[in-house]
């Protein structure tokens, strides 16, 4: 992110004062309400290497960015409103989260026929693209236990398993080479590996129903209260589990034979589509997300905390600096390296917000956090 619009992202950050927001909406079971408390969350999280989010809808004009290796488009969106009986936490979500990567080289390619740009004649292109992608409504019951070690120290553990019914489902990869033959046409020859809810490289019209199964989260910590240092292992939909009738099944091979000029003689294919559509019954896993964190606590009010993310290789380093001005009040400022991004976190009574982003004007990363809890 250029110094300038980095700058004025920290002072309006720090004009408000301490901030921190949200990644990857991880689901955490060693973070339950109290007791007779009702937690209400609403989250998202959306990234972009190449061009910013606006963009990425509207043709990729702006700003091109894109990173020398491997670029990533990332989602993750979570409703979530539950409830603690005793021990136990009971909740309803829904949850979005994708992630798409494809090679330098195709995002060059794609941004420049966006663009409607000159080519270099005899380039050639590694065209080299991975999608996955759920979309699901989850019932998950959670716990945690604690252990006291010794003096000073303690374990914490938590669990967490959730009955899943998935609408969306996306995962596949499309490898190949592209080659430009003009300064405004170009070849390729492609092969593609995909199931799907929606197919999202040519049209075909699907109905590919729903899917059951189900996912685990775990997660451990430990603390130290007499030094205030804290350590923590995430992980979500460990060994998850999908099982999908008649779900839509790909493997073509698509080249550029057909191609024709328009009267501004702009090119068009309609590219020769060969292989395998079908349907299958099959079970399917989850990739697991992750978080590790370590903290620090400083002074009785400040807390310094340091980490990653990760999302199917994505990974998101981040640092934090909190302050919690009384028992009610308390903020956060973090900065996430992987896609340069500042956050804000404030919570205040029952209430808590955040947003994040790494740009005032045509930021490529957006996020944004709200939380009530209600008491009964």
């Amino acid at each position: 992110m250029p110094g300038s619009k980095l700058g004025a992202l920290l002072a309006v950050a720090l004009s408000v004062t301490q901030i921190r927001g949200d990644l990857l909406q991880l689901y955490d079971p060693l973070d339950p309400p109290e007791y007779g408390v009702v937690r209400v969350k609403a989250g998202s999280f959306v990234a972009n290497d190449p061009v910013s989010i606006y963009n990425l809808f509207h043709g990729w004009k702006g700003a091109y960015h894109p990173k020398s290796g491997s670029n990533a488009a990332l989602g993750s969106v979570r409703l979530e409103m539950g409830g603690r009986s005793g021990a136990w936490y009971l909740a309803y979500a829904h949850r979005y989260d994708f992630v798409l990567k494809g090679s330098r080289d195709f995002v060059d390619l794609f941004h420049t026929i966006k663009q409607k740009a000159s080519l270099a004649p005899g380039r050639r292109y590694r065209l080299d693209v991975a999608i996955r992608g759920l979309e699901a409504d989850s019932l998950t019951l959670s716990r945690s236990w604690r252990y006291d070690i010794a003096a000073g120290n303690s374990l914490r553990w938590g669990a967490a398993i959730s009955l899943l019914r998935a609408n969306e489902w996306q995962r596949g990869s499309l490898t190949g080479e592209g080659v430009a033959t003009e300064t405004k046409a170009y070849g390729f020859d492609v092969t593609a590996s995909y199931r799907y809810t929606h197919n999202y490289l040519y049209t075909l019209a699907v109905d590919p129903g729903n899917g059951y199964g189900f996912s685990t989260d775990l997660a451990i910590a430990w603390q130290n209260r007499d030094i205030d240092i804290g350590i923590e292992i995430l992980v979500n939909d460990l060994l998850g589990r999908l099982r999908w009738f008649d779900l839509p099944y790909s493997r073509v091979n698509a080249r550029s034979e057909n191609k024709h000029y328009d009267q501004r003689g702009e090119i068009s294919y309609s590219p020769t589509v060969s292989g395998l559509e079908t349907s299958q019954d099959t079970t399917l896993g989850l990739h697991p997300r992750y978080r590790f964190s370590f903290s620090k606590g400083f002074a009785d009010r400040y807390r310094l905390e340091g980490g990653v993310e990760e999302s199917w290789g994505v990974r998101m380093p981040y640092l934090s600096l909190g302050y919690r001005y009384d028992a009610t009040l308390a903020m956060s400022l973090s900065y996430e390296s992987r896609f340069g991004s500042l956050g804000y976190r404030c919570d205040w009574g029952d209430f808590a917000f955040s947003f994040r982003a790494d740009a005032l004007r045509a930021p490529s990363v957006v996020g944004a956090t709200l939380l009530w809890y209600y008491h009964f």
